[in-house]
C-alpha cells in the first residue's frame, strides 16, 4: 500500500491538528489501512499470530509498532502500522517502549526514517522481519477446541523476547487445558491421539 495525493493532502492537514490520529481528515485512510492488512491471505495479530478471518471488524485495532502517543512523527508511517488483537495492543503492549534497543527520539530525534531498523527492536517487528524466521506457531484441532503451541526458531533472541513480552504461553496454557480434557474424554479419538503425540513430542 502507498498513499495517494490526495491522502498525503489529508493527512498533512490532520497533522495541524491536536490529535491528528483522529482527525476527519484520515477516517477514509485509517479504513484503508485496516482492509490492506485484513485483505492478506492470511490476516493476523501482529504479535499473536492470532487469525483475524471471519473476525469482527471493530475488535481488531490499528497498531502503531511505535505508540503514537510518543512518536508523533510517526502517525502515519505505513512502516510503523500494522494490525493487532486487543490483548497485544492494549492489554500488554499499548504505550511502552521498553522492546527498544535504543531511544530513538535522543538518537535521531526528527528524522524518523532512521527508526525503521530491525536492530533496534527486542520482539519482531512487523513490517521489517520475516515472523517465521523467529517464531513458529502449531496449532491443531481437536472438535472445537484447538491446541496452540509457539516455537522460538533456532533460540532466537527475537522470538523469545516476543514469546515473553506477549504472555504467548498464556494463549497456550488456555488451549492445552482444554485439549487435554478432549484427550482424556475422547482417548480413542484419532485426532486426539494426533495432539497427543504432538503434546509428547514436546514435553507436555
Amino acid at each position: 500500500m502507498n498513499y495517494t495525493l490526495e491522502e498525503i493532502k489529508s493527512i498533512v492537514q490532520a497533522l495541524k491538528e491536536t490529535n491528528p490520529w483522529v482527525s476527519n481528515h484520515v477516517k477514509d485512510i485509517k479504513q484503508r489501512i485496516k482492509s490492506n492488512h485484513l485483505n492478506k491471505v492470511t490476516p493476523k495479530c501482529c504479535y499473536c499470530l492470532r487469525d483475524f478471518t471471519g473476525e469482527f471488524r471493530y475488535d481488531i485495532d490499528i497498531e502503531h509498532i511505535l505508540p503514537k502517543s510518543k512518536y508523533k512523527y510517526c502517525i502515519f508511517d505505513l512502516e510503523n502500522l500494522s494490525i493487532a488483537c486487543k490483548r497485544c495492543n492494549m492489554k500488554l503492549k499499548n504505550d511502552k517502549v521498553n522492546f527498544l534497543a535504543i531511544d530513538l527520539l535522543t538518537t535521531y530525534g526528527k528524522w524518523k526514517t532512521k527508526y525503521f531498523n530491525s536492530n533496534y527492536y527486542y520482539f519482531v517487528h512487523p513490517n521489517l522481519d520475516n515472523v517465521y524466521e523467529h517464531l513458529r506457531i502449531v496449532n491443531s484441532r481437536v472438535d472445537d477446541l484447538n491446541f496452540k503451541k509457539y516455537f522460538p526458531v533456532d533460540n532466537s533472541e527475537k522470538g523469545r523476547f516476543t514469546y515473553d513480552y506477549f504472555e504467548l504461553n498464556e494463549l497456550e496454557s488456555d488451549s492445552l487445558t482444554q485439549i487435554q480434557g478432549s484427550i482424556v474424554a475422547e482417548p480413542k479419538s484419532e485426532l486426539a491421539k494426533d495432539i497427543a503425540e504432538v503434546l509428547k513430542k514436546h514435553g507436555f
